[in-house]
């Protein structure tokens, strides 16, 4: 495999500086807080568990695109020689 614009492949290397500047404020203080529930201290809320999955498509699709951009190319070529 090939690629007719492989420079478009180094735009990948921008997948990982885009990940830590999103995942980067995380850890910081939430803008809103709820009151605490005893009985709800074990269980973690749908909105918890899928929180990352749209970031894991932003960065998939990216990744897609990026490889799009470089146009793979399959097949063999035939030379004449005489």
């Amino acid at each position: 495999m090939r690629f007719a614009s492989w420079p478009f492949l180094l735009l990948g290397f921008l997948l990982p500086l885009l990940l830590w500047l999103r995942l980067r404020g995380h850890g910081t203080q939430p803008s809103l807080t709820f009151s605490s529930l005893p009985s709800r201290r074990g269980l973690k809320s749908t909105v918890a568990k899928v929180r990352d999955l749209p970031l894991f498509l932003l960065v998939a699709a990216q990744a897609m695109m990026i490889v799009g951009l470089a146009r793979p190319q399959f097949g063999f070529s035939k030379e004449e020689i005489k």
